[in-house]
């Protein structure tokens, strides 16, 4: 088994051990039920509080890297990323070494 999952109908059953547990389970009896432990059970409960009520699943997160800061900072402030801050020090990102 790898170590990412395969499963097309996770996100489904996530919502189903959700829906487990709001209808009067136990998260531990939830998770004993699907083969998962009570850590991520748990935290597929609090996911599911963010999410709409007629939501019926819960996506998967993507597993792909975020980029540096150095880049992130460069996309949300693209007066900085130029060379220079107003009034202060040269920025440069240690990305580019």
């Amino acid at each position: 088994m790898g170590m990412y999952e395969t499963n097309l109908r996770l996100p489904h059953l996530r919502m189903e051990a959700v829906r487990m547990v709001r209808g009067g389970y136990g998260v531990r009896e939830a998770a004993r039920h699907f083969g998962y432990t009570p850590s991520a059970v748990s935290k597929w409960v609090a996911r599911a509080n963010g999410l709409s009520s007629n939501v019926r699943v819960i996506p998967t997160r993507s597993s792909r890297a975020l980029p540096p800061p150095c880049v992130r900072i460069a996309e949300r402030f693209p007066s900085i990323s130029g060379g220079t801050m107003r009034n202060g020090p040269t920025w440069r990102c240690r990305c580019n070494r």
